[in-house]
């Protein structure tokens, strides 16, 4: 529940819901077996550079990579400042 205190303060306070405790621990029980398959991160990730190098090598010149390569580092750049911030 929440109550407004003076000041503008407001109190948050949790009151726990067995029924819904329980419905949660039946969803999440009927995820164990997915998340628990194994997955084959590293051989997609090495197809899909290998495809896609070979995708630029058809479309892009090498003065246009460096441009593009240092347009993505300035965007992650701002996406770690805004991160942190």
């Amino acid at each position: 529940s929440i109550t407004h205190k003076d000041k503008g303060t407001l109190v948050a306070e949790y009151v726990e819901d067995h029924k819904l405790n329980k419905t949660f621990k039946r969803i999440c029980d009927s995820f164990k077996d997915y998340y628990n398959q194994p997955v084959d991160d590293e051989a997609f990730e090495e197809r899909y550079k290998r495809e896609r190098v070979l995708q630029l090598k058809e479309s892009e010149d090498f003065e246009n990579l460096l441009e593009k390569v240092t347009d993505y580092e300035l965007e992650l750049l701002d996406y770690a400042d805004r991160l942190l911030s």
